[in-house]
This record gives C-alpha cells, structure tokens and sequence, in this order.
C-alpha cells in the first residue's frame, strides 16, 4: 500500500505582527544583507509584483498591470529621478505587462530576503497581494519614517488585521491604495 500524502494549509494573516517579531526580522536583515534600521531611503521605487500560480487559477487572478503603471506614472511623474526597480516572481511576464510604465524599469531576479531588503530600502514601495508585499508593506511601516507604501485596495482587509500594533495602524490607513 502507498502511503498517504497529507496537505494542511492555512492563513496566519489573522495574527498581528508584534514589534518585537519586526524587530527581529529588521535585525536579522542588518546582519545578514548590511541593512540598518532607519537607514535614508535609496532614490528607488520598487515593484513587488506576483504573478506565479495566480495566473492559472480560476479563483485567483493578478492585479491588473494598468493599476501598478498608474501609481507609478503619478509617483514619478513628481519624483523623476527615481529608479524603477521590479521584483517579481515571473519577472519576464512582469516586465512584459508592465510596458505603460514611463521610464525603464529595471527587472531584478533575487531571492524572497534579498528583495525584502532592497524593497525596505526604497524610497517607495508598489506590492499586490502576496505574502511578500505584506512583509515588506508591515516591515517598512515599523522600519519607520517616511515609509511610502503602496498596496492594491484588496489588501486593506489583511494589512489591517496583521498590522494592530496601535502605533502603526493609523499610518497604514492613511496610505494609499491602488
């Protein structure tokens, strides 16, 4: 007989992120990746976009590229001497849909800590829905100041439940969504 393959999966989504969990995560960034709390915002707005599974599940579906290009258009439309940095996990698709962006966007293939750091870095952070833009999204908010975040309005329900901590809930809701 062969044995059994037994799958459980679950959302922690409803558990907020303490700050001593924050704290941790940005430690460890600074030892492993150089990065340091607080540190000055780079002259980049990063892009997180998921692709991946989305696209071939009937459930599911991924942002549309038209929503990411507008708040990037308005965002450097102002800032034009921002660098346009794209995180993805289908990076040629990505870069593909992404083509109404103006400015070049510079595709980047790194690993889920490695992005996580560059994206705390930026100056501004475009995610949609992904457990990684959460992360970043929550990390920025407690990394602190003039943290500019920009999630898909979809994501309000969750940033708002894992993100409770009292000091950092009124600053998420003021961001923007797109």
């Amino acid at each position: 007989s062969k044995p059994w393959t037994f799958q459980l999966r679950d959302h922690y989504s409803n558990i907020p992120i303490s700050n001593t969990t924050a704290s941790n995560i940005l430690n460890f960034l600074g030892e492993e990746y150089n990065f340091e709390e607080n540190s000055a915002k780079s002259s980049q707005l990063s892009i997180q976009y998921r692709l991946g599974d989305l696209e071939q599940l009937s459930n599911k579906s991924p942002i549309d590229a038209s929503r990411i290009e507008d708040i990037v258009n308005k965002i450097t439309a102002v800032n034009p001497e921002l660098e346009i940095v794209l995180f993805s996990d289908s990076i040629e698709k990505a870069s593909m849909y992404l083509n109404g962006v103006r400015g070049e966007v510079l595709p980047q293939r790194k690993s889920a800590w490695e992005t996580i750091k560059l994206c705390l870095d930026s100056k501004f952070f475009v995610g949609t829905s992904s457990k990684l833009s959460y992360w970043i999204a929550i990390l920025r908010l407690f990394n602190g100041e003039n943290s500019t975040v920009f999630l898909p309005i979809e994501c309000k329900e969750i940033m708002d439940k894992i993100s409770r901590s009292e000091e950092h809930t009124s600053e998420l809701q003021s961001r923007e969504t797109i």
